[in-house]
């Protein structure tokens, strides 16, 4: 499918190529429910994932980013205390979930 849009840096408009499929998902919406017309928000949201979609085929999220550094030594390290530290947290927050649970059961259990 074929769509026009401004191209601001050219001053022209410029015709985009797209597949099919991208429209697909919106086309099969309308076709297929009559929900839309009681709530245009749902259509305005669909029509914006297809923005989305179309955005990420003229240019790919990753096509413009540089490689990262490398991690030193100590940037691993420390990475790696900080998932240490948050694996503790989790565990801890666990244990005192099931503390809290089984208290609750057992004051439940007791109560005629």
């Amino acid at each position: 499918m074929r769509i026009s849009r401004h191209d601001w840096d050219a001053q022209q408009e410029v015709y985009d190529e797209y597949p099919e499929v991208l429209f697909q998902p919106l086309l099969e919406y309308l076709l297929n429910t009559q929900a839309w017309i009681d709530d245009p928000r749902r259509v305005v949201d669909k029509v914006n994932a297809l923005r989305k979609r179309l955005l990420e085929h003229r240019s790919p999220p990753d096509s413009h980013r540089e490689a990262p550094d490398p991690l030193t030594p100590e940037q691993v390290a420390e990475a790696e205390r900080k998932e240490r530290i948050r694996a503790t947290s989790r565990a801890n927050l666990a244990k005192a979930r099931a503390a809290h649970k089984r208290k609750l059961e057992a004051a439940r259990a007791e109560t005629p």
